[in-house]
Formats: C-alpha cells, sequence, structure tokens
C-alpha cells in the first residue's frame, strides 16, 4: 500500500495565512496533523501492513505510531535530512522501530539514545524511471543547456561560490537566490521552483553540472561536510557529467576521478571546471562508469532492499507470525485444490494487493485469448458484484 500525503501540504502550509498568532497556527497545526495521521491509520485498517516506511516529513503523530506498533505494525523513518540542522529526530526516534539515516559516526548513537529501536546508515539514492539519459531537440537545448549550470537553492556558500562564474557560459535555476548582480543574469526564469522533469533536462543539456552541496556555515565547500545530497546520485543516473565538491563518503559510492569528478575548494572548482570542458572524452569516460556504478548499486530499489534486509534480519519471525495470521494465509489455503485460483492469488499478492475479486478481475481483463472456466467464473463473480454495487447506489441516491 502507498499512502501519499503531499496532496495536504499545501493545505497545512494555508494555515499560516489564517492565523497569525504562533500559539494559536501551532495548535491548529497540530490538530491538521492528527486529522491526516487519522486517515493513514484508517487506511491501515482497510488495507493492513506489516511494516510502514515513512520518508522526509511524513506528518505521521506520536499518537497514532504508537496505535501502529501496538498493533504489531513495524514502523520505519528514512531520515533524508541533516541531522545536525534538522534536529526533529530528537523528538520523533521514540516513535520509531527503525531510524534510517543519510549520516553515520555519532549519529546512530545519537539516535537510538533518543529513543529509536534500531539507527542505520542508508544514502539517498536514484530512480533510473526518472534520471536518465534524454534526446532533447535544439530548441531544448538552447533553453535548458550551457556550458555549466547549477539546479538547487540559493544557500550562502553557494552564492559566495558562483558569484566566481559569473563571466561563463552559466545558468542558475532553483529558488532562494538574491536579486543583485551577478545572480540577476545568472539564474534563470526569475527563479522559479522546477518540476522533476524540468531538473532532468537541464542535467542532460548541461555540459558541466556542478553540484555543491549547502552550507548555511561555510562561504565555501564544507571540509566536514558527510551525507551525500540525491542530487549526485540522480546525477550519474541521468549519463550527466557533474563536478561536486568533496564529501566524507563520497568515496564509498563513487570512485573519485574514475566514476565522478570532485573538488575540494573553490580554485580547485575552476580549475577542474577549465579542465573539464576542454576534454570531453575525460568526461565521457566519468560519465559512462559513473551511470554504470549509480544503476548497479545506487538506485531506490538497491536502497528499499537493503532497508528490508535489515528489518528482516530482526524480524523474521514476527513477520512470517504476522503472514501466517494475515486474510492471505486463509485465502492461499482455501484456494489450494484450485491450481489456477492459486497462481492468480501468487500475481496478486506479489503486486501487494489485497485478495479481492476486483483484483483477480484486473488480470483477466487485460488478458489474452479464450477465458478458462475459472477466469469465467471470477468475472462472473465480479459482474454481479458490480452490479449489487449499483443498485445500492441507485437506492442511497433515491432516498
Amino acid at each position: 500500500s502507498h499512502f501519499a500525503l503531499e496532496r495536504y501540504h499545501q493545505g497545512f502550509v494555508d494555515i499560516s495565512e489564517f492565523l497569525r498568532q504562533p500559539a494559536r497556527r501551532s495548535a491548529v497545526e497540530n490538530q491538521y496533523v492528527e486529522m491526516v495521521s487519522q486517515i493513514v491509520l484508517e487506511g491501515v485498517s482497510e488495507r493492513p501492513v506489516d511494516i510502514l516506511i515513512c520518508l522526509a516529513q511524513a506528518p505521521l503523530s506520536g499518537r497514532v505510531l504508537t496505535e501502529l506498533r501496538q498493533r504489531g505494525v513495524i514502523t520505519v523513518m528514512w531520515f533524508v535530512e541533516d541531522c545536525r540542522r534538522f534536529t526533529t529526530w530528537q523528538q520523533i526516534s521514540r516513535y520509531y522501530d527503525y531510524m534510517f539515516l543519510i549520516q553515520k559516526d555519532e549519529f546512530p548513537r545519537l539516535v537510538e539514545q533518543a529513543g529509536a529501536g534500531r539507527a542505520v546508515y542508508l544514502p539517498v539514492g536514484c530512480d533510473p524511471a526518472i534520471h536518465r539519459p534524454l534526446q532533447l531537440s535544439d530548441e531544448e537545448k538552447a533553453k535548458w543547456g550551457s556550458q555549466l549550470s547549477f539546479v538547487g537553492a540559493g544557500y550562502n556558500n553557494r552564492r559566495y561560490m558562483f558569484s566566481l562564474l559569473a563571466q561563463h557560459d552559466f545558468k542558475i535555476w532553483g529558488t532562494q537566490w538574491p536579486a543583485c548582480m551577478p545572480f540577476t543574469k545568472l539564474v534563470q526564469e526569475g527563479g522559479r521552483r522546477l518540476a522533476v522533469e524540468e531538473y532532468v533536462k537541464i542535467f542532460n543539456a548541461s555540459t558541466i553540472n556542478l553540484n555543491l552541496h549547502s552550507s548555511a556555515e561555510r562561504d565555501g565547500v564544507e571540509p566536514d561536510g558527510d551525507f551525500i545530497n540525491p542530487r549526485t546520485f540522480e546525477l550519474a543516473a541521468c549519463g550527466a557529467f557533474q563536478l561536486v565538491d568533496q564529501r566524507k563518503y563520497l568515496a564509498e559510492n563513487f570512485t573519485p576521478g574514475v566514476e565522478i569528478a570532485d573538488f575540494a575548494d573553490e580554485k580547485e572548482m575552476l580549475e577542474r571546471g577549465a579542465y573539464y570542458l576542454a576534454h570531453p572524452a575525460e568526461r565521457q569516460r566519468i560519465i559512462d562508469a559513473g551511470r554504470k556504478r549509480a544503476l548497479a548499486e545506487h538506485t531506490y530499489q538497491h536502497r528499499l532492499q537493503a532497508m528490508l534486509d535489515y528489518i528482516y534480519a530482526d524480524r523474521f519471525e514476527d513477520l512470517k507470525a504476522r503472514v501466517q495470521q494475515s486474510p492471505w494465509a486463509k485465502t492461499f489455503e482455501a484456494a489450494k485444490p484450485y491450481p489456477e485460483l492459486i497462481k492468480r492469488f501468487n500475481a496478486v499478492y506479489e503486486r501487494g494487493e489485497e485478495p479481492t475479486i476486483e483484483s483477480l478481475a484486473a488480470d483477466i481483463q487485460t488478458g489474452k485469448g479464450a477465458l478458462s472456466e475459472t477466469e469465467q467464473k471470477l468475472l462472473f463473480l465480479h459482474h454481479i458484484r458490480s452490479q449489487i454495487s449499483h443498485v445500492r447506489k441507485l437506492r442511497k441516491e433515491g432516498e
């Protein structure tokens, strides 16, 4: 099951337009989060899950997370923020059985001390279905392309570093950039927020994509920078050349100089940018090696598998018991005498759906060839159920 909650975000943001006093606004925001959390709780009641994986700023209250754990659901948070700057982990860790972090060192220990059952390092990644090489038209290359580009927000260290590139063929895309020179010349389209498909075009159209991690404390490269941002993996998967600032864990994911190009400070950024602009064959060699590594090790499929490996290693017996007690166990047991029905139930089960007539009929309706006796019976049952639902609806409308 997938609970997409981004549709509720704007409503949360709009609360601040109605309420100015912080105390009142905070109270209503908490009530709003409780309402969204209750929707998830009811959704889990309708479609039971064994593991609930939450991402980023998932708006789930402690009350609902506690209720889910009492029901035996394993609660998981992938905290994809910088633990130094975003300290909400100090409040939410106690509600999660697992906290996956994009940083190592002391943070897993601190997060477990804050109450998490287990804290594990897990970097972000890429989605090859989205982050991929594109064939762009000449018009698209002209609009989105440049020798140097950057996509992201205008943090202080980026403003300092990128002001050094004002005389180059350089385009900046993203929000929070100052309305002054040289950025009024460099920032594109008024500094608006980009859609995913737009920044993928920029990645593909740019000769060199600069990838400078944010820092609110430094003017240039953060010397103790540890976590790796999503852009690092996304650019590699796109088959795009990137020049990224040195990070503590970078070499664990891509080999510098072979699968990725990096820089230590503004001097190296300028020197290596000029070097790789002049050496397209070396750029291509790094592009090919980086994309190969990203697809082999750094997709979100790899990350999800690693996450589940940790959980199943710890909780295999608990999860096995839940499966044996679930509706699926009874369904498979009842369907044993009917091999074709078992096969269809397996297909539905592997998709993560519930054992319903609707889910079984969906496969038949999209299939080819003559219908078997089992398929005819399932379609007949589906038709009868649809007719009953239709009659009930008409009666309700007539009341």
